[in-house]
């Protein structure tokens, strides 16, 4: 199944506003506590040098900002774990070792399947809800699943095969027009992969209340089990893992958006009801960004793109990037607009223009929250965001242009001016000349 652009306006799909209950919710979280090790001694060998060393074969590699910042947010994401400790005195030590680890996490799992054992019904509906709480989103576009997969069913990648291609059809050479989508799409599944991870470990407490009818233990193990899977990816041999198992059928939960009479529609599945959570905010994620996938790409170059942008294989690394990526994003949101509302318009950016939002995400938080506003429109700093925007853009192209000379490459081309922001690198993408600034068709 191929992913297909969707013409929806946010509107289409949420009918109200973000509600903001979320940054009050983790106040009350009582987060895992870890022994203080340094990430040199506790994150695993094979994680630090992945982000130390991305093979150069990997699509990682030429991703401007996770080859760039990936060893940071990888340290920054095990730093945040470790620093719980200080807001709790009543987290619980976490395991050392990843086989430990996944004990814990096991025995977890089935504790929490004999709680919600005869309760599957009414917590879809309360995952459901808490899903339409948050993102407005129509509850009939939803559709969940609790509890262990049956043998032979398949997750979200099966119908696709292991790295998200779909079987068959001749394969395309990437040109650097399609790379530059596929970083595009990378760096979108970052923050989709990170928000759910980030969301799996508070949205809980939205349903505090039935949670508690069901048994009071549920809360406090939820917490514990979102803490834990959070700390693994940091402690296991993600090469080595990978490798070993059909990671198709290793996950405990799984989203997809599908089609019904042209109706697209959110299907999530989790064996506990905070990885349902966590798969129904990915799905979301999925299809408001599905509004970014270019028009003009045909269904062999839209292959190509996901062969490189959605493989299995590198989820591990998003749930390890991901969250740290998010919660930097959440910082820098421009004030009283929906936060579905600027995921849509974020995804249907121009690729550099992304990756330049992205960067001062990382960097200069300051002028990524103008920059935001002024992509939002109608902000009072918007003419600081846009002016920001412009001397960034310039002198990311003088950069680029500076990297091929030193590598013998001259582009004759030099750019188009954009007549309708006054951007002057505007650089031909396919037939066309089109402005990452506005996204305005320059002749």
């Amino acid at each position: 199944m191929i992913k297909k652009k969707i013409n929806l306006n946010s509107d289409d799909i949420f009918g109200n506003e973000l509600k903001r209950e979320l940054s009050g919710i983790s106040k009350k979280v009582k987060f895992l506590k870890v022994a203080a090790r340094p990430y040199e001694e506790g994150g695993h060998e094979a994680v630090r040098n992945f982000w130390l060393n991305i093979p150069k074969d990997h699509p990682f590699s030429q991703h401007p900002i996770l080859s760039q910042y990936g060893h940071n947010l990888s340290m920054e994401g095990y730093d945040y774990i470790t620093r719980q400790t200080e807001l709790t005195n009543k987290g619980v030590e976490a395991p050392l070792d990843s086989s430990a680890t996944l004990r814990e996490i096991q025995s977890l799992l089935g504790e929490i399947m004999r709680l919600e054992s005869q309760h599957e019904e009414e917590l879809v509906e309360a995952a459901k809800d808490i899903t339409v709480q948050v993102w407005g989103i129509d509850k009939s576009m939803l559709d969940g699943f609790l509890g262990q997969k049956e043998e032979g069913e398949e997750g979200e990648e099966g119908e696709e095969g292991e790295e998200g291609e779909e079987k068959g059809g001749e394969e395309i050479a990437l040109t650097p027009a399609l790379r530059e989508e596929v970083n595009k799409r990378i760096t979108m599944n970052s923050l989709i992969h990170g928000s759910s991870l980030h969301a799996m470990g508070s949205v809980h407490y939205l349903a505090e209340d039935k949670l508690n009818k069901i048994s009071p233990q549920l809360v406090k193990l939820y917490t514990r089990l979102s803490g834990l899977v959070t700390q693994h990816y940091f402690v296991i041999d993600i090469p080595a893992i990978t490798k070993a198992l059909n990671l198709s059928q290793a996950g405990i939960g799984w989203s997809h958006v599908k089609y019904e009479n042209e109706q697209a529609k959110v299907v999530a599945d989790g064996v506990v009801f905070p990885v349902l959570c966590q798969e129904l905010f990915k799905g979301v994620m999925e299809l408001i960004s599905l509004n970014g996938l270019p028009q003009n790409l045909s269904e062999q170059e839209l292959k190509a793109v996901y062969k490189q942008s959605d493989r299995l294989q590198d989820e591990p690394w998003l749930e390890i990037v991901g969250p740290v990526l998010w919660r930097k994003f959440l910082a820098v949101l421009p004030d009283n607009i929906p936060l579905a509302d600027i995921i849509m318009k974020l995804s249907q950016q121009a690729p550099q223009r992304m990756n330049m939002i992205i960067r001062n995400v990382i960097q200069n938080p300051t002028q990524a929250k103008n920059i935001l506003g002024s992509m939002m429109g109608g902000n009072e700093q918007a003419e600081i965001g846009q002016a920001n925007e412009l001397n960034e853009l310039n002198e990311l192209n003088e950069a680029e242009q500076t990297d091929l000379k030193q590598l013998g490459i001259n582009d004759e081309n030099e750019g188009k001016t954009c007549p309708n922001c006054g951007y002057d690198k505007v650089m031909q993408q396919g037939s066309e000349y089109i402005c990452p600034i506005c996204n305005y068709s320059v002749k």
